[in-house]
């Protein structure tokens, strides 16, 4: 009996043994995991890493303000941000659960993602206005600038739909375009220029030969132009004269198929007589036109010539009147002074 009771006691002080040590190590476990969990706030709170990633968070919102300012589309930058931001997220809950400092890697290529693409919205924009500048004077001395227009618009409809890169290709493109319009145009300036100074320069060496061949015809021409259009109404005369005559001829040879021969039926002998004396009135009557303005040249020729002929005598008139009269004038001199 005392075996048994002494067994049951060593039992119980054992189990009591056992639920002391156990209660001990789950305290030191627990407090274990407390100090675990401040130390990892401690971490999340104080870590520089988490300062400066947080503050790249706040800046892009100022440059995300500033595109929506110069009316540049956001969509794509702002999916940037979103993800940088779940990135920030995953990597302070990791750095929690770790005690570690927080791995920004991922969050780091995506701002730099950001900032490279936001850095080329900015250029795409502020080139595509030079760009407008550019075309615009380039406008001012060149014709045609429609290829130029065409490239513009392009650029602009990339930019709206925030391929910025591609927006810097066609800006390269329309420069390049520019140039060579431009260059052309200056190249075929200067081709006139040269010409106009060559010409220029010719004239100044060579005015008096030019002025002697300019001038010998036209002298010419103000000299014998009567001449030359009573020349030029004696040749048409004389063409419609051939033309009469030849009329005549044919009129003669159906007058002679027709009585003589008997081959000429009567009614072409009649329609072609009847053709033929009507040409030769109206050539007839075109010829006295000529004829009388013909006239009318010799008779104005011919006044003019008489008139020049009157002109001179009564100017040699004139002349032997003033002789008379001074020597009139000394005879009486010459009485008076013979009496004294």
């Amino acid at each position: 009996m005392q075996k048994r009771f002494l067994s049951v006691f060593l039992l119980l002080i054992l189990l009591m043994t056992g639920l002391a040590f156990a209660a001990v190590e789950g305290t030191t476990i627990a407090g274990t995991r407390i100090a675990d969990t401040n130390s990892a706030a401690k971490i999340v709170k104080e870590s520089p890493l988490i300062t400066i990633a947080r503050a790249s968070l706040d800046s892009s919102k100022e440059v995300i303000d500033r595109m929506t300012a110069s009316g540049i589309p956001t969509e794509r930058v702002l999916d940037i941000i979103l993800v940088a931001r779940d990135d920030f997220d995953s990597a302070i809950l990791r750095a929690s659960q770790d005690l570690k400092d927080p791995d920004f890697t991922a969050f780091n290529l995506k701002m730099k993602e950001f900032r490279d693409t936001t850095d080329l919205a900015f250029g795409a924009h502020d080139e595509l206005l030079a760009l407008r500048v550019r075309i615009d004077k380039a406008a001012k001395e060149v014709p045609d600038i429609s290829s130029v227009n065409d490239l513009y618009d392009q650029a602009a409809k990339e930019l709206s739909d925030q391929r910025f890169d591609r927006v810097m290709a066609l800006i390269e493109k329309a420069d390049e375009k520019i140039i060579d319009l431009t260059s052309i145009q200056t190249r075929t300036e200067a081709i006139y220029d040269a010409a106009a100074s060559n010409m220029s320069g010719f004239v100044r060496t060579y005015w008096i030969q030019l002025a002697l061949v300019i001038g010998i015809p036209v002298l010419l021409f103000l000299i014998f132009r009567k001449r030359i259009k009573q020349y030029r109404l004696k040749s048409k005369i004389d063409a419609l004269e051939l033309e009469v005559t030849v009329l005549k001829d044919e009129i003669k040879r159906a007058q002679e198929e027709y009585f003589s021969k008997g081959k000429m039926p009567e009614g072409t002998f009649n329609i072609r007589v009847s053709v033929f004396g009507e040409m030769i009135r109206d050539l007839t009557r075109d010829i006295a036109m000529l004829k009388e303005e013909s006239e009318k040249l010799k008779s104005k020729k011919l006044v003019k010539s008489i008139g020049l002929r009157m002109k001179s005598e009564g100017a040699m008139r004139v002349e032997l009147n003033e002789k008379n009269v001074a020597i009139k004038l000394k005879e009486i001199e010459n009485k008076v002074r013979k009496k004294k």
